[in-house]
């Protein structure tokens, strides 16, 4: 059995010193930004689709897409090297939408996939989504 004191003290410095962090966190867990095609830039946020060899990786990503209109296309994939963590930004080129097409088109998403090649191996690599602010890990997955 636990003695009064412990009691005590779990209650008057644990618990509050608990409600804090999750106040915090939850406050705090709203203020990552994005550069996403959705917030109105230019990088795909990503996952890996397959592993294709010792350095050689499959990413994909969606984005808004309306038949008929020109097709988003990935322009450049920006790799940047840490040691062991690669953060990873895929830029995307996509086409003004008219606007009487929005509102038909509401949930229409086109897949885009790249192949990127790493300088190291991935199995000693720790892969970072770099259109996320803070970066979010990708590979291996959480």
């Amino acid at each position: 059995m636990q003695c009064r004191a412990q009691k005590a003290w779990r209650r008057q410095v644990v618990y509050p010193v608990v409600v804090v962090c999750f106040v915090v966190s939850a406050v705090l867990g709203g203020c990552g930004t994005s550069n996403a095609v959705e917030d109105g830039g230019s990088s795909l946020p990503w996952h890996v689709q397959s592993v294709d060899g010792p350095r050689r990786i499959t990413i994909s990503g969606s984005v808004p897409y309306c038949a008929g209109l020109p097709k988003p296309t990935i322009s450049e994939v920006v790799t940047r090297y840490d040691g062991e963590r690669v953060f990873i930004d895929v830029r995307v080129d996509v086409p003004d939408a008219l606007p009487d097409h929005t509102g038909l088109c509401r949930g229409s998403r086109l897949i885009l996939t790249e192949m990127v090649s790493l300088t190291q191996g991935v199995e000693r690599s720790v892969l970072f989504d770099a259109s996320e602010d803070p970066p979010a890990q990708r590979w291996p997955e959480l």
